[in-house]
């Protein structure tokens, strides 16, 4: 669910994607 982070793994989180 970080804003502006563009992860490899969008379901990590949600909406943020990596757990980082």
């Amino acid at each position: 669910a970080d804003a502006g982070y563009t992860p490899a793994a969008p379901a990590a989180t949600g909406a943020g994607g990596d757990a980082t």
